[in-house]
């Protein structure tokens, strides 16, 4: 009786760690996700029924794989669908040991090669409504059982149940192709699979208390503490360098600044993911302008830039112009400033003091990771030994730069 429990939560850890890998295996040889599925749970009921006796084997995911096929194969046959199809999946474990020509014309044809990857970009198709994507992400991808996508969503099983059975008909009518997107199709598809990641993970984190979305207080204490970037933002603070105070070519660039609500590890957390999408945005304004403005990009002072290094190997002025350059630099009026930027972790600033030489009479060199760094006590009294890891991961603290 212990044996047999035994085997029953072994087939239960193998299939949360197998199943995903088996339904999008399965999808690219059958090409429909509902029977995919099906076959998958053919193969499950199998291991239940075999595994108790025979015992686990030594690679039951290999198992699972070459049952479900078999399963497939059977489907074939009955339906007499894809008789070409049928032929390749009855000789695929013999031509994976014997030929490997037909792994190398898929291994070429695919430019991605992760089927995991090929169902997330199927389940997410945009031909399906968003609940109906997430939902039959959550089942695909995440293994949840039926009941609790139900209890994520607030609705009854039946209404979730009834969802992802129209979505697995929706993407077999529209015959969608089971395959990662390529060029400019990849860009357009991209954004219906972020939308479901954001939506798992994120759309379930909401205020618990309280009746304002910002926190007076919590701002006041981030700005007290020293704290810059998105330690800042997470806080409440709409606090963006690029914006406040524009340098280089910010002044011209689309983007926005994303803002937490209570300040914690989480809300560092979703403004890192959101700044990853603006800097994005701001990578393809910079990408579109470059290829409408063909030409030299940077300042043609050469007090300020080396020469270019075909100029360099065909004029000696050139070359001697660059050796000046790079050994005794330029001389910097007298007179300090102090010049920042928004660095990924906060405000990195320079102060520096010049006596009108070409070295600097003194530097300070602000880090963004000091200030945050000094923060910890504050951030963490109250809470446990173990928080004290995540609330360090997400001040993003880098030790080369406070060990001075």
């Amino acid at each position: 009786m212990k044996r047999a429990s035994d085997t029953h939560s072994a087939i239960d850890a193998v299939w949360r760690i197998e199943s995903a890998k088996l339904i999008a295996g399965l999808t690219r040889m059958v090409g429909d996700v509902g029977l995919a599925e099906d076959l998958a749970q053919d193969a499950l009921v199998a291991a239940l029924e075999r595994w108790p006796e025979s015992g686990v084997p030594d690679n039951p995911g290999a198992w699972l794989m070459a049952t479900a096929k078999h399963r497939a194969i059977d489907q074939l046959r009955r339906r007499k669908m894809l008789g070409r199809k049928h032929e390749e999946l009855g000789h695929e474990l013999e031509a994976q040991q014997v030929s490997p020509e037909r792994e190398l014309d898929a291994a070429l044809d695919d430019h991605v090669g992760d089927d995991l990857l090929s169902l997330m970009f199927t389940a997410c198709h945009p031909v399906l409504a968003t609940e109906a994507r997430t939902a039959l992400t959550l089942r695909l991808i995440g293994g949840l059982t039926t009941d609790e996508i139900a209890r994520a969503f607030l609705v009854p099983k039946a209404t979730i149940a009834q969802r992802i059975v129209r979505a697995k008909r929706t993407l077999a009518a529209a015959r969608v192709p089971f395959e990662v997107p390529r060029g400019s199709a990849l860009a357009a598809r991209l954004s219906s699979v972020l939308e479901v990641i954001y939506l798992v993970f994120n759309e379930g984190y909401s205020a618990t208390a309280g009746d304002d979305w910002m926190r007076p207080a919590l701002c006041e204490d981030a700005l007290r503490l020293g704290q810059t970037g998105p330690m800042l933002r997470g806080s409440g603070v709409e606090w963006d360098l690029r914006k406040k105070q524009p340098y280089e070519v910010y002044d011209r660039m689309d983007f926005d600044i994303p803002v937490g609500v209570h300040g914690d590890c989480y809300d560092r957390y979703l403004v890192r993911i959101e700044e990853m999408r603006q800097s994005n945005r701001i990578i393809r304004q910079c990408a579109d302008w470059l290829s409408s403005h063909r030409g030299p990009v940077m300042i043609d002072d050469r007090k300020v830039r080396p020469p270019s290094r075909e100029r360099m190997k065909d004029d000696m002025e050139s070359l001697i112009h660059h050796f000046k350059f790079f050994t005794e630099g330029y001389e910097v009026p007298e007179g300090e400033t102090y010049a920042a930027i928004e660095a990924p972790k906060g405000e990195f600033g320079i102060y520096l003091i010049s006596d009108g030489a070409n070295k600097p009479y003194r530097l300070k060199v602000r880090a963004p990771g000091f200030a945050h760094l000094a923060a910890l006590e504050e951030m963490c009294t109250g809470h446990m030994l173990a928080d004290v890891v995540a609330v360090i991961g997400t001040q993003d603290i880098v030790f080369g730069e406070i060990d001075r």
